[in-house]
C-alpha cells in the first residue's frame, strides 16, 4: 500500500462511528483471541478516553493516533485485514457487540484499569515502569505504577 492510500483510508476511519472504529480497533488488535481478551483491549481504550493524560478525549482520538495501535500503523499488516472486514464477517460483528457494550458501560472494566498492552513475545521498553494488571491468553496488561505516599 503506497503512504497516499494509507492516509486516504485513515481519513475514511475519521468518518466512521466510535463504535465501528472501537470495533476494528478490536478486530485489528484481537481478532484471533478469546471474548474475554477482545474485550480487555476495548476497556484499555475507555481507560485511556477516561484518563485526562492521553492524546485524545473520545474513542476515535484514542484509537487514530498514531503509534499507539499497532493495527493502524502504516506498513502494518492488520491495518488492511481491519479495513477490508465486511460487517457480514462473524468476528467483526462480535468485536461491534463487545464495542458496543463497552462503550455503555454495560460489562465490567475486566483490566483492572489498564491503558497499555502487548503480546508477550514482544519486548518493549515501557513495561518496566508500569504494573501488570492481568494476563489473558497471549497479551499482558499494564497500568502506570502506583505513586507512593
Amino acid at each position: 500500500m503506497l503512504k497516499w492510500e494509507y492516509d486516504r483510508w485513515r481519513s475514511v476511519l475519521w468518518a466512521e462511528s466510535e463504535v465501528l472504529v472501537l470495533a476494528r480497533t478490536i478486530y485489528g488488535e484481537a481478532r484471533g483471541e478469546d471474548e474475554e481478551t477482545k474485550r480487555a483491549v476495548a476497556n484499555v481504550v475507555i481507560n485511556r478516553v477516561k484518563d485526562p493524560k492521553w492524546w485524545g478525549k473520545t474513542i476515535k482520538e484514542v484509537c487514530l493516533v498514531r503509534k499507539q495501535f499497532s493495527c493502524f500503523n502504516f506498513g502494518d499488516p492488520n491495518f488492511m485485514e481491519l479495513i477490508n472486514a465486511h460487517i457480514k464477517d462473524r468476528v467483526l460483528q462480535e468485536c461491534f457487540g463487545i464495542a458496543y457494550v463497552v462503550i455503555k458501560g454495560l460489562l465490567p472494566d475486566n483490566t483492572n484499569g489498564a491503558t497499555h498492552y502487548h503480546n508477550k513475545n514482544i519486548d518493549t521498553d515501557w513495561d518496566d515502569v508500569m504494573d501488570v494488571t492481568r494476563e489473558l491468553n497471549k497479551l499482558t496488561f499494564y497500568k502506570e505504577k502506583s505513586k507512593k505516599a
